[in-house]
């Protein structure tokens, strides 16, 4: 019964808008059943979104304890090491919980970050190449790797990365503002313009957007606009 009433608390808590109030149901569900390795993970996947990696590392071993083939509580326990900067630990979990689940595709891109803040590309663009095969409709996955195309300087792959991201969705800020840089890299500075200002229309009021479309506009040598843009 009290297994039962702790996975119902777990699952209350999955469902929680607030931060606060899914920490609150993980801790009641602990409290009644400490072994529940769902709660323990879920805690501390709360505690890295609220950028205490540390503290979510004693949950996420806690759970390992438990189970320590479980490959969820592995690629968790992989994000919270690399937020510490500790690269070869995280690598080492992440390395762990695809040879337990191969088809595992946010273990690769998280590996893939981690390979790319070491500037290793050609290795980030191998993971994530798994990762599409597996999930073919995640556009963070392709304009993760259209990133390491741009720094192997393969601008075509890149592009072709981006407008396929786009189509899955269209307004995903992260592949417009790609979009646009790659473009500029080109030597296109007004197709990249025209990125940038079709996407300001749809998002008047963000401020990232605001700021390449002023950059791009001083390029171009249009000086009020970029006065506008920045105002």
């Amino acid at each position: 019964m009290d297994d039962e009433k702790a996975k119902i608390l777990t699952s209350r808590g999955d469902i929680q808008d607030d931060p606060a109030d899914r920490l609150a149901d993980y801790e009641a569900a602990l409290e009644i059943d400490p072994t529940q390795v769902v709660a323990l993970r879920h805690r501390g996947q709360v505690l890295v979104e609220s950028g205490d990696p540390e503290a979510a590392l004693t949950d996420f071993d806690a759970a390992l304890e438990i189970e320590p083939n479980d490959p969820e509580t592995l690629e968790a326990r992989g994000v919270a090491l690399g937020m510490l900067g500790r690269h070869e630990e995280a690598m080492e979990a992440l390395g762990k919980a695809i040879e337990i689940q191969p088809r595992f595709a946010t273990a690769y891109i998280h590996r893939a970050r981690l390979l790319m803040k070491e500037q290793q590309f050609k290795e980030a663009i191998n993971d994530l190449d798994k990762s599409i095969l597996v999930v073919t409709t995640n556009p963070l996955a392709l304009v993760l790797r259209a990133t390491c195309y741009e720094a192997l300087n393969d601008t075509d792959r890149a592009l072709a990365d981006v407008e396929r991201a786009l189509k899955l969705q269209p307004n995903f800020l992260p592949a417009i503002q790609l979009q646009a840089n790659l473009l500029l890299s080109a030597g296109c500075l007004e197709e990249a313009l025209g990125v940038v200002e079709v996407l300001q229309q749809r998002l008047p009021n963000n401020a990232q957007i605001l700021v390449q479309l002023g950059a791009l506009y001083r390029q171009a040598n249009r000086v009020n606009d970029a006065i506008a843009a920045f105002t």
